[in-house]
């Protein structure tokens, strides 16, 4: 997920969501729909720049939020217990 605000500040490119959908969680009343997506690259350490699609959701706690899809697609190792991922991309 990516944050509007941040979509909106960086003036990125949306593009809709083919099922949108609703969330919760930042409200315990209503939910806000999923509606856009948007595509942008991002860099981690200047070896490791990736792509990345995401939903477009309205949140306060962060800008981008990864989740288990785009770890197991990168065959991430995950190391709770030093609080650590290992994400080795290819090309």
């Amino acid at each position: 997920m990516v944050s509007a605000n941040l979509v909106k500040d960086l003036g990125l490119d949306l593009e809709e969501c083919p099922n949108p959908y609703e969330i919760s969680g930042r409200n315990r009343d209503e939910s806000d729909p999923v509606i856009h997506m948007c595509t942008f690259k991002f860099v981690i350490t200047k070896e490791y720049i990736d792509e990345v699609t995401c939903d477009v959701v309205p949140m306060d706690c962060t800008s981008i939020l990864l989740g288990v899809p785009f770890f197991i697609a990168r065959k991430a190792t995950i190391i709770p217990y030093l609080r650590r991922c290992e994400i080795k991309k290819e090309g």
